[in-house]
């Protein structure tokens, strides 16, 4: 179904009629016809003329004039066929009622504007779109009553509309979009004066807000309620809602409450721009009947269309009129505070996140120090061990190379002084001897040194483990030795800091110093105690161990 169709400007040209509205569509003149305004006797004029056929304003096909009455008039597809046009009587009628709000508000409202987007095969055309007259107040406003619609078809067109800096408000039609859901009604249970009870349903009141359930949601709107955090929604019955995230509950509960008719333009404002992802796919084939350049166009509505009692369409005009004589007797929860507290909330929550996800990261960027650490000292390590191993060899060489040489100077002086040797021989081996100790010894420090590099490396390599594994040892110590004061102070420490296995190195540190500090207060009152001794005891023990030192060094 849809709203409008048109006629060629040759065709319509040749008979008198009184709805059509002249009307530019891609570069020629059209009469643009409104379903709700045309009637029956105008209707069977233009097919005795030869002129029976509109014209689809999205695929160009020919569409057929459906009469039920002037309240529910509407244009169809002589055959069924996907159209981007098609729309229900309720979309229509949704969307020309937001059009009037804005329109009495004062401001510029347009209908199917269309926009260029980056993409040459893809010009959405926005259901309202709206300007401030003065400043550059825009906004964008989809009514959505499909719950086959993809994420990605709300994402893409959401998008195109910020790439002008233009956010989007999605109001939903409750009835269409969703196949089941609770919240618009309240069960009251009733005690009569013979003590029976009785469940009362009522519907929900304008100064309370209640849980909103929903079963079988579209993906679309987990979509929006994640981007936005609150929709408005209306129903059958003519009635604005907003749904809004419970941010502390599950997913699928939400809160609900009522947005009378005079706040809905101001709701609608406080729309934001959001960032979603979407992946475009082009065309096979381009289609007809978009609106290049067109700014889109303006609609009077009639007091017919507003005023339909008919049980297929939403009445905004009762529903206004009831609305008037309930806020009478109750009070309103203010929507826009609602939305300010939820947006508050919400970046409270997504502030906690950031923090949870730094966090986060810092600890794996601890962890990785700690590894590169542990792969520093490994390697620091095997460069020891290479210089041990060098010094090794390079001694070996030496005392080679000094034994060699000594080799060679002793049998040339054993040559030419035979007798001189024989007289120094004693000497000699003396000498020898007192070479060999020292070359002994050196071997012996080298090595020891080795051996104390290695035990270095190994104690840094455990440092943190036994580091931490000391703390613990001597907060268990101190738990163990300390008095009353002492274990209050290690209560008090678990509070800001946690478990001790849980804590890390440096809360470690920090719980022992306090818990050092409450026991080292302990101790001092227990010496100041043990003050009051007597002095004569105190001299004796002095006294046996002066004597017992002056034995010792005697």
């Amino acid at each position: 179904m849809s709203l409008y169709a048109y006629l060629p400007y040759e065709e319509a040209a040749k008979v008198q009629h009184d709805t059509g509205v002249l009307f530019h569509y891609e570069g020629k003149e059209v009469w643009l016809f409104q379903s709700t305004n045309i009637n029956s006797d105008e209707r069977e004029m233009l097919k005795k003329q030869g002129l029976g056929r509109f014209k689809c304003f999205s695929c160009g096909e020919d569409m057929k004039f459906v009469a039920h009455n002037k309240k529910n008039n509407y244009f169809s597809h002589f055959q069924r066929k996907e159209c981007t046009l098609p729309e229900s009587l309720e979309h229509a009628i949704t969307k020309l009622k937001i059009y009037t709000l804005f329109k009495q508000a004062g401001y510029i409202p347009r209908l199917e504007r269309v926009f260029n987007t980056i993409h040459a095969d893809y010009n959405p055309r926005a259901d309202v779109f709206v300007e401030a007259i003065s400043g550059s107040e825009k906004i964008v406003v989809e009514v959505q009553g499909n719950k086959s619609i993809l994420p990605n078809t709300v994402a893409k067109r959401t998008m195109a509309y910020a790439a002008e800096k233009i956010p989007t408000a999605w109001v939903l039609i409750l009835e269409n979009y969703f196949e089941q859901y609770g919240g618009t009604t309240v069960t009251e249970v009733i005690k009569h004066n013979d003590g029976s009870f009785t469940n009362e349903v009522r519907a929900l009141r304008y100064d309370e807000d209640s849980i909103f359930t929903v079963s079988g949601a579209p993906k679309s709107f987990s979509q929006l309620m994640a981007a936005y955090g609150y929709v408005i929604a209306v129903n059958h019955e003519g009635h604005f809602f907003l749904i809004r995230q419970d941010v502390f509950s599950n997913s699928d509960v939400y809160r609900i409450s009522r947005i009378p008719h005079e706040n809905l333009v101001e709701v609608l404002l406080t729309t934001e721009l959001v960032d979603l992802d979407y992946h475009y796919e082009p065309k096979t084939m381009k289609e007809k009947g978009f609106f290049h350049g067109l700014a889109g166009f303006d609609h009077e509505l009639t007091e017919e269309l507003m005023k339909n009692n008919s049980p297929t369409a939403i009445d905004f005009e009762l529903a206004y009129q009831i609305e008037l004589e309930r806020l009478k007797s109750e009070g309103k929860l203010d929507p826009l505070f609602l939305i300010r507290q939820l947006k508050e909330v919400r970046e409270f929550v997504s502030r906690d996140k950031i923090r949870e996800k730094y966090s986060a990261q810092r600890e794996k960027m601890n962890e990785s120090k700690y590894r590169s650490g542990v792969e520093r000292f490994n390697r620091n390590y095997t460069k020891l061990l290479n210089v041990k191993t060098y010094m090794n060899d390079l001694m070996v060489k030496l005392i080679q190379q000094k034994e060699e040489q000594e080799e060679l100077l002793y049998m040339k002086v054993y040559e030419n002084t035979i007798n001189e040797w024989n007289s120094r021989l004693d000497e000699k081996q003396i000498e020898n001897m007192q070479l060999k100790i020292r070359l002994k010894k050196i071997l012996s420090e080298l090595e020891q040194k080795a051996l104390n590099i290695e035990k270095y490396i190994e104690t840094r390599t455990q440092e943190g483990i036994q580091k931490r594994q000391m703390i613990l040892a001597e907060i268990d110590s101190l738990q163990d030795t300390g008095g009353k004061s002492t274990q209050r102070g290690i209560i008090e420490v678990v509070k800001v800091y946690g478990e001790f296995n849980k804590q890390t190195n440096k809360e470690l540190v920090k719980s022992l110093k306090q818990i050092k500090n409450v026991y080292s207060q302990e101790i001092e009152k227990q010496k100041k105690k043990e003050e009051k001794k007597s002095i004569e005891q105190l001299r004796d023990e002095e006294r046996r161990y002066r004597e017992t030192r002056e034995w010792r060094l005697f």
